[in-house]
């Protein structure tokens, strides 16, 4: 591409070409000189402005985004693109009423833009409205049912409104449309550690906290028990125990199995095995 460049330096798609591999190499100055080149060449095309404003967003420049991408709206007002990334960078400064705004813009001449729908729901999640925000990441996922975010941030808004049925529906639907293994393993690990409707734990400690919780046990010298889940067979099996001060299970530090919100686990085989247990040392006891 260099080679092709340097025999024909103003052929404009050998520049786009370049300058759009650079870009996606994270080569961002040799990226927006040619993008700044390419503008020199043709004034009047606005998809230039937009890739030369997204590698500005890049280098946290704002300014200069919203510049380019302001040109690229005077030479098309329709550009979908330009407005919802003019938006973001809004966003990003926390400048809700001008990101709405430009959202709103999409919706206008897009009725059915299930981008511009889910960034109007973040901005209410941002502010707290959850009922409007609900309202928002439906419509999106009724326009796509495969818009994995729509799903997940419909849990958050049900989590945050005490919804425990309906966040872990929304949860579980983003956990299988979703191709982002990092947040999928949150959202896993929140199915199956968090009592939604009181916040809690549904099975007393999150193995990433269970080290620290056990060296707290052994400071003031309690004793516990450490069990591993068999899937297969549906039971917990002691596989380390240590003898200290005994701690009785009481109503109140078996809160987490007896919450309200807890029937939106009733058919988790792991909460089945702990209600397995706990019936079997009452029996014993």
């Amino acid at each position: 591409l260099k080679s092709a460049n340097e025999i024909n330096p103003n052929d404009k798609f050998i520049i786009y070409t370049l300058a759009s591999t650079q870009k996606n190499n994270n080569m961002l100055e040799e990226s927006k000189k040619n993008f700044i080149k390419l503008i020199q060449l043709d004034e009047n095309n606005e998809e230039n402005y937009v890739d030369l404003a997204d590698i500005y967003v890049k280098e946290k420049n704002y300014d200069d985004a919203i510049l380019n991408y302001k040109k690229a709206l005077s030479i098309n007002s329709k550009y979908e693109n330009a407005h919802l990334r003019l938006g973001n960078v809004y966003k990003f400064q926390n400048k809700t009423e001008e990101a709405l705004k430009e959202y709103t813009n999409v919706l206008s001449y897009n009725p059915n833009s299930e981008d511009a729908y889910y960034n109007i729901g973040l901005c209410l999640l941002n502010e707290k409205k959850y009922s409007e925000a609900i309202e928002k990441f439906n419509k999106v996922v009724s326009l796509n049912e495969k818009y994995s975010l729509g799903y997940y941030c419909l849990g958050l808004c049900y989590e945050k409104t005490k919804k425990a049925n309906e966040a872990l529906e929304n949860y579980q639907k983003f956990v299988s449309l979703t191709d982002d293994n990092g947040l999928k393993k949150i959202v896993n690990d929140k199915i199956k550690c968090t009592c939604f409707k009181n916040n809690i734990c549904k099975i007393g400690i999150p193995i990433n906290s269970l080290e620290r919780y056990i060296e707290k046990l052994d400071k003031i010298k309690y004793s516990y028990i450490i069990y591993d889940y068999n899937k297969e067979k549906n039971e917990l099996k002691e596989i380390y125990s240590k003898i200290g001060k005994q701690n009785k299970v009481t109503d109140k530090n078996i809160k987490c199995l007896k919450c309200k919100g807890i029937v939106a686990y009733k058919n988790d085989e792991y909460m089945e095995a702990i209600y397995k247990l706990l019936n079997q040392e009452k029996t014993n006891e």
